[in-house]
């Protein structure tokens, strides 16, 4: 267990680090927008609904989340988070791409 709690705290580092090394490349590149980033906790489980909810709280502009790359056969299984934002939340939703999932896609 505490391995565990240790990893999850890694991965919630490295996550904060992303989007803060994304907000200083929008700001470079020069986007005057105001940036909030909230990184929400999700280790029950219920992604799909629990970032809905809260896209519904705090109305963003839109909503940037990753795509874990798991491909047709994955998300067949699994649902894809990204896939259901895109279609029920009311702002704007880009999806990210990681490295791995950019290389499997086609090209």
């Amino acid at each position: 267990m505490e391995l565990e709690k240790k990893y999850m705290e890694e991965v919630r580092k490295r996550n904060a680090e992303i989007m803060k090394e994304m907000v200083v490349d929008a700001l470079r590149i020069g986007c005057k927008a105001h940036i909030t980033v909230e990184i929400l906790d999700l280790h029950d489980g219920g992604a799909k609904g629990t970032i809905q909810e809260h896209c519904n709280k705090v109305n963003p502009a839109m909503c940037i989340v990753a795509s874990r790359g798991t491909g047709a056969f994955g998300r067949a299984f699994l649902g894809s988070v990204s896939d259901y934002l895109v279609h029920n939340l009311k702002c704007p939703v880009i999806v990210v791409k990681t490295t791995k999932s950019a290389e499997k896609a086609p090209a």
